[in-house]
């Protein structure tokens, strides 16, 4: 994908941890130039009554059954049952002490009804230690469905930023 504004590069803390940076690029790439080859698929998005149940579902599966996390349950139910906007959904996961790269997919998840995209092949060219990289490599499948919310669900920017890493 070409782009023909300035990229945003490592350090410049577009989305608040230098480790979006890429992230952020390749979103506001898709922004000027479209998706390209890149396939975005999904049937429906969801109401928001059924984003709620979906982030409940899930909340109930991966974290609530574990004693570990039982006692934040009455809180978060509480935070889920609040919910009006995809973007309270970003607050909920970040308020959780989620990281965006597994915000964003999961929230795609809870939004578009059978969401699916093209592959998406990890980047090489991370900055820093190994761990790094890795964290990295998510860095362009997060900005597509950062994109796709963006895009499709009119999801505010502005949501997704401040993650931890």
């Amino acid at each position: 994908m070409e782009n023909n504004t300035k990229s945003i590069e490592f350090g410049d803390m577009v989305w608040g941890s230098c480790q979006y940076d890429t992230a952020a690029d390749t979103f506001y790439k898709i922004k000027e130039n479209g998706f390209g080859d890149i396939e975005i698929k999904f049937d429906s998005i969801r109401p928001i009554k059924e984003i709620r149940e979906q982030a409940h579902d899930y909340f109930e599966r991966k974290y609530w059954s574990d004693p570990f996390w039982v006692e934040y349950k009455d809180e978060q139910e509480k935070t889920i049952s609040e919910i009006k906007s995809i973007e309270d959904c970003f607050t909920l996961c970040r308020d959780s002490a989620w990281d965006l790269w597994g915000a964003a997919p999961t929230i795609c998840s809870w939004v578009f009804e059978n969401y699916q995209t093209s592959e998406i092949d990890d980047r090489h060219d991370g900055v820093g230690p190994i761990g790094n990289w890795n964290a990295q490599a998510e860095n362009d499948r997060t900005g597509v469905h950062c994109a796709a919310l963006n895009i499709h669900a009119n999801v505010q920017v502005s949501a997704f930023m401040g993650f931890d890493t």
